[in-house]
C-alpha cells in the first residue's frame, strides 16, 4: 500500500476530517489533501509527528511507497547549512586565489619580468593567512559535506 493510501486509511480510522488532522500538524488541509492524492509528500519531519499521531513506525507508514522511500532520501543528500557550507567555499577559493597570485608574483620577480619588492611574496604572516583561508576553507566545507551525507 502507498503512503497516499496509508494516510487516508489511517485518518478516517481515527475518525479525524482533513481540517482536523491538518489542525493538528498546524499545517493547511490542501497539504493532507496533497498527501492523499500523492501530489506532494511530506517532510522528514512531518513524518515522524505522523506517525505518533497515527501510533504506528514510519516504516509501517512508508511500506510500499518507493517513490516517497527516494524523495526522503534525496531531501537528505541536500546541505543542512547552504550558508556556511558557501562561506567555507569563499573561503577555500581566496586562500587558492592567493596563492596562485603568491605563485605567479614570484615568478614574474624571479624571472625578472618584473622588478618589485613585494612584501606580498616573501613575508610569513601573509604566507601564513593565504595557508590558513585555504586549509579553514577546505577543511570546513569538507565536513559539512561528510555531515550531509551521515
Amino acid at each position: 500500500m502507498n503512503f497516499s493510501k496509508q494516510l487516508k486509511e489511517q485518518r478516517v480510522a481515527k475518525g479525524f476530517s482533513q481540517e482536523q488532522l491538518a489542525e493538528k500538524l498546524h499545517i493547511a488541509r490542501q497539504s493532507i489533501s496533497k498527501w492523499e492524492r500523492g501530489e506532494a509528500y511530506p517532510s522528514i519531519g512531518m513524518l515522524i509527528r505522523l506517525s505518533e499521531l497515527f501510533d504506528m513506525s514510519i516504516d509501517e507508514l512508508l511500506k510500499g511507497d518507493t517513490q516517497l522511500k527516494n524523495e526522503i532520501v534525496k531531501s537528505g543528500e541536500k546541505v543542512g547549512h547552504p550558508r556556511l557550507k558557501l562561506f567555507f567555499d569563499w573561503l577555500f577559493l581566496t586562500g587558492v586565489a592567493l596563492m596562485v597570485l603568491r605563485v605567479l608574483i614570484a615568478l614574474a620577480v624571479r624571472f625578472e619580468v618584473v622588478d618589485w619588492d613585494v612584501e606580498f611574496i616573501r613575508g610569513w604572516l601573509p604566507a601564513l593567512i593565504t595557508f590558513g583561508l585555504f586549509v579553514v576553507g577546505g577543511v570546513g566545507s569538507d565536513a559539512l559535506k561528510k555531515d550531509v551525507r551521515s
